[in-house]
């Protein structure tokens, strides 16, 4: 959509709403264990499917990922595989169009690229692929564009129904932080002292304290970051639950990459301008009130670990240094010192499981952990919070520029073909910034939003025909 096009106000149909929290709430009883919510879950779906598939997707897709909904070691499946397979069966036997045949060549090219690098493991490849496997689910872009391929409003129609969603999700959000003060509408949003179950709901209601909540729930943001940048302006309550949301979560490479994705997003320069003065004015706001308020945002601790980092560089304090990005270098430094010192850095180590890998041989005990007993500080080289440095680990760096001219072939492709590239690659951008911090990154199941916005990218919709949908879904 070009920019002198005007954003419209965005609104829903009670109707709308209502199955929003219909559906969502049964994924939250669902999480707490009471299993008879899924099959409300699942008939929800299929009316969706046959009565809107663009709120089916959005549906799917939400499910499929979890979302702080459900536990991912719940179902006895894991959602990504099946949906994996779905996209497999679709390729299979579906009618596609043939301009994503150089894709599907990129693709196999990909595959067989990572596998060709965790044949050089030690590691048995039955081991490898339970880790590996998630390295794939890009693939999942076939389901949207093939529910939608004939459906010229299907990237707007589909737009709609994330914005929808999202809002309702950054509400559980806050009803969960700071109004339930515990983990009940998204009971899979991390709890150090155990799990939150229908009979044993961890709630702590009308008091000062308010949980942290990661952000799962809130990854469906990052797409949906580009419709509120181009299609739809949301009013002030709107936005008041996205803030909401992120206070609840108090994620900053989260908080940066859905701000990252709204800027990117913008196709004036002069508007781009102008909101990154704003923001940045924000910021300082933010960072100064966070301060005073004893750092409970842990925006300022973010922004004052640079400014440690600096000093821990310049006086060679490596346990310091360790300490940068909540940690994720204590995880990180050690597995890489190993990785040169077997001389794996351009392959690495193969798809390690954590708990399930046979070679023992690289069993390290990591001295940058502030527990050091044995079960806590000894490990396998098999997981990091900062997905480029996993796929490091796992593919060396031949491995991790393989990923990067994937993903970049399918943006200069989409570019070449007259497609909605700007949509997938400010989705890329925040996938990936997200990922310095262990979120989303390209090596996780959530890389299937990442799926979601390719597929999405690849509907053929003209300008016109966005202008008359965005009006006529906004009446």
């Amino acid at each position: 959509m070009k920019e002198r096009q005007k954003k419209m106000e965005f609104s829903a149909s009670t109707g709308q709403w209502s199955r929003s929290i219909v559906f969502l709430f049964s994924l939250s009883l669902t999480g707490l264990g009471l299993w008879p919510f899924l099959l409300v879950t699942a008939m929800m779906m299929l009316h969706s499917y046959f009565r809107e598939p663009r709120e089916f997707i959005v549906q799917l897709f939400v499910f499929s990922t979890y979302s702080g909904f459900i536990g991912s070691d719940q179902l006895p499946v894991k959602l990504s595989d099946l949906m994996m397979i779905a996209s497999i069966g679709l390729l299979l036997f579906g009618k596609l169009n043939q301009k994503i045949r150089p894709l599907l060549v990129a693709f196999l090219l990909y595959v067989v690229g990572v596998f060709l690098l965790a044949m050089t493991s030690m590691e048995s490849m039955m081991v490898q692929i339970k880790m590996m496997r998630y390295y794939f689910v890009i693939i999942t872009f076939i389901i949207p564009l093939f529910l939608l391929r004939s459906d010229r409003d299907g990237l707007l129609g589909c737009g709609h129904y994330l914005v929808v969603y999202s809002l309702v999700i950054c509400g559980f959000y806050i009803i969960d932080g700071f109004i339930l003060n515990g983990f009940v509408m998204l009971p899979n949003t991390y709890l150090e002292e155990g799990v939150s179950r229908w009979n044993n709901l961890w709630v702590d209601p009308l008091t000062t304290y308010f949980p942290r909540k990661y952000p799962p729930g809130l990854f469906i943001l990052i797409p949906t970051a580009y419709y509120i940048s181009r299609c739809f302006r949301l009013n002030l309550f709107q936005w008041l639950l996205i803030i909401g949301a992120m206070a609840a979560s108090r994620t900053m490479t989260f908080l940066a990459a859905f701000l990252v994705v709204l800027i990117f997003s913008i196709s004036d320069r002069h508007k781009i301008r102008r909101n990154v003065v704003g923001l940045s004015v924000g910021l300082v706001i933010v960072y100064l009130v966070d301060l005073c308020g004893g750092g409970f945002l842990r925006f300022s601790s973010t922004v004052n670990q640079f400014f440690d980092l600096k000093e821990a560089v310049e006086s060679g304090d490596v346990e310091m240094i360790s300490e940068f990005g909540s940690g994720r270098l204590a995880q990180a430094l050690p597995k890489m010192e190993l990785l040169l010192e077997r001389n794996r850095l351009w392959t690495g180590f193969g798809f390690i499981h954590p708990s399930e890998s046979f070679l023992t041989e690289l069993i390290l005990k990591n001295p940058f952990y502030p527990d050091q007993s044995v079960h806590s500080s000894v490990e396998m080289p098999a997981e990091v919070e900062i997905t480029q440095v996993q796929t490091v680990l796992n593919i060396g760096l031949i491995g991790l520029l393989l990923q990067m001219l994937f993903y970049s072939f399918i943006a200069v492709y989409l570019y070449r073909s007259n497609m909605k590239w700007q949509f997938y690659l400010a989705v890329l951008i925040g996938v990936s910034i997200s990922g310095l911090g262990g979120f989303i990154g390209l090596t996780t199941a959530f890389t299937m939003w990442l799926g979601l916005a390719l597929g999405l990218s690849m509907l053929h919709e003209n300008d016109k025909d966005e202008e008359i949908y965005v009006e006529r879904v906004t009446m």
